[in-house]
């Protein structure tokens, strides 16, 4: 299950730690210089956050159904 979403989403990975729990590890990478970029920084994360609840709330109860 989790590498199958990890072969068709790219911003996130999925896996399973050492105790059996799924993980979603995200990485944001955000280019330029910190006092001219800072006013859109927020922008990005916001956009990211949001895509991943987007994610979540799309995979939720296929995911509970594989781990229970």
């Amino acid at each position: 299950m989790a590498n199958n979403l990890n072969m068709s989403y790219k911003p996130f990975k999925l896996y399973f730690d050492r105790n059996g729990a799924l993980i979603l590890d995200v990485c944001v990478l955000t280019p330029g210089q910190k006092e001219k970029d800072f006013e859109t920084l927020g922008d990005e994360i916001y956009g990211m956050l949001d895509l991943v609840m987007k994610f979540m709330g799309e995979n939720y109860r296929n995911w509970m159904k594989e781990i229970w």
